[in-house]
């Protein structure tokens, strides 16, 4: 006689091997997400007289990519207010990271 473990299994053994293989390729996917500041973007940190749309002004060449620039930041940084920032506080902003200036190219021929 089955046990109810085995009816179960012999029913629906490939829909919980699905499940299994969505869980583990959801934790995967949650853990390799990482630290948005770590390794993509550049880490700015604020000194005297700073404001969310200076910093943008500094990185874009219109008032469009400005404005992006602005709402990307205050969305994924801990910012109360635009212009309420605190010298030496660090945000992330959306400009990739320079390679590593150990790194060599090589020249194609």
């Amino acid at each position: 006689m089955k046990t109810v473990i085995d009816r179960i299994w012999s029913k629906f053994a490939f829909v919980l091997v699905l499940i299994a293989i969505l869980i583990v390729f959801t934790l995967v996917v949650g853990f390799t997400s990482g630290d948005l500041g770590k390794g993509k973007y550049e880490t700015y940190t604020i000194v005297e007289a700073d404001n969310l749309w200076s910093i943008a002004e500094d990185y874009t060449q219109t008032a469009k990519e400005t404005q992006h620039m602005v709402k990307w930041m205050s969305d994924h940084n801990p910012i109360m207010h635009e212009n309420k920032l605190e010298v030496g506080q660090e945000i992330v902003i959306p400009v990739k990271k320079k390679s590593n200036a150990h790194t060599i190219y090589y020249a194609k021929d």
